[in-house]
């Protein structure tokens, strides 16, 4: 009986995780304040470059619409969404991009940046260059993760203890 009462928790919590969602970045975060952001503690540091006048117009990898004229980024792996604070080393300009498309796809790069990113961080006319990305979570989803974590660890103890009674 105890085990049942045990297993039906566990099904329960489960249950409830499965039914959450998670509110992901928008583009009108890019040019929120730095208090409305925290660092995730990822840094990318590689080589990128920019495209834009050949897809302009033309569908991202996540559906959208891509605008050159956008402060948006191609990275692999990165979730849609995901906030950049992209720093040109040579010419110190720092930007914010919003991720929404895949690549690159040339060997040694590790992001692509719309025309006007590379435009504000001063390499256009270089075509790539090397680059700082700190990778940023808005404030607010910070702090829902953390306060979910802490909800699912003091769950995992109610369930340990009921299950191994």
């Amino acid at each position: 009986m105890i085990r049942l009462k045990g297993l039906l928790i566990l099904l329960l919590v489960v249950a409830t995780f499965a039914c959450a969602t998670k509110k992901s970045p928008s583009a009108s975060n890019v040019g929120k304040t730095d208090d409305q952001f925290v660092l995730s503690g990822q840094t990318l540091q590689g080589h990128a470059s920019w495209y834009g006048p050949g897809f302009h117009g033309r569908r991202t990898a996540n559906g959208e619409i891509f605008n050159k004229y956008a402060l948006t980024a191609a990275h692999k792996t990165l979730p849609f969404g995901t906030i950049l604070e992209i720093t040109n080393p040579e010419t110190d300009k720092t930007i914010r991009v919003r991720v929404n498309d895949r690549g690159p796809f040339v060997k040694g790069r590790i992001l692509d940046l719309s025309q006007k990113a590379a435009q504000e961080l001063g390499f256009m006319l270089k075509g790539a260059t090397d680059v700082i990305a700190k990778v940023l979570l808005p404030a607010d989803i910070a702090a829902a993760s953390a306060a979910a974590e802490s909800e699912a660890m003091a769950r995992k103890s109610v369930i340990r203890h009921y299950v191994h009674r």
